[in-house]
């Protein structure tokens, strides 16, 4: 399953980039969603993640956020994965580079 999708918006217009984001899911939701979708008890993912379940919970509830090893361990119960992906013709967006003193 995939987590969520990113997009290169560089090469887009103002109006496409908007309808792009606004549809986009971000991955905090993303990973709530499939918690909720798991069917899995607090209980278990604790187990089986070392996540305390009152955080999962809190979590799922939009009430806090969690650290990136407690994600991990969440997507990796859940069989999800960050994918990355592009339009064909995009370009990376360019950096800010600071000039050498």
């Amino acid at each position: 399953m995939t987590l969520v999708t990113f997009w290169h918006l560089g090469q887009l217009t103002t109006s496409a980039r908007e309808l792009i984001l606004q549809s986009m899911t971000t991955i905090s939701k993303a990973l709530a969603d499939a918690i909720r979708r798991s069917g899995l008890s607090l209980r278990a993912i604790e187990l089986q993640t070392g996540v305390a379940r009152a955080q999962v919970s809190r979590f799922v509830n939009g009430e806090r956020s969690l650290t990136l090893p407690a994600v991990d361990a969440l997507a990796k119960l859940l069989g999800l994965e960050l994918v990355q992906t592009s339009t064909p013709d995009a370009q990376p967006a360019p950096r800010n580079r600071r000039s050498k003193r």
